[in-house]
C-alpha cells in the first residue's frame, strides 16, 4: 500500500469546511492541507489545496474520519500513519461482502 496522496484538489475554504465539519486551524493541520489565496476575476478567494482522499473519506464516512482526525490529534501519529487510515476508510466499502 502507498503512503502518498494519489491526486490533491483547490477548493474554497469555505467549501472544504463544510466538506469535513473542521474548523480552519484544524482543517490546515491536516497533512498534505496548504492554504492559498485564489484570485479569480480580480477577487481574492481563500482557498485549500487539500488530498482528494481526506475529502473522499470526510463525506464518505464522517464518524470514522473524526475518530482518525482524532487519534492523529492526540497520539501524535506520523503522516504515514494517517494517510494508511484514511485510506482504509476509503477502502472499507470495496471490502464488504
Amino acid at each position: 500500500m502507498t503512503t502518498r496522496w494519489s491526486g490533491f484538489t483547490v477548493v474554497s475554504l469555505e467549501a472544504a469546511r463544510e466538506s469535513t465539519g473542521l474548523p480552519v486551524a484544524q482543517l490546515v493541520s491536516i497533512p498534505g492541507v496548504e492554504r492559498l489565496t485564489r484570485i479569480d476575476d480580480g477577487r481574492e478567494e481563500q482557498a485549500v489545496r487539500i488530498p482528494v482522499e481526506v475529502l473522499e473519506a470526510a463525506s464518505g464516512d464522517p464518524e470514522a474520519f473524526a475518530a482518525v482526525l482524532a487519534s492523529y490529534d492526540a497520539e501524535g501519529a506520523s503522516d504515514a500513519d494517517f494517510r494508511a487510515r484514511i485510506r482504509e476508510i476509503i477502502d472499507a466499502p470495496e471490502s464488504q461482502p
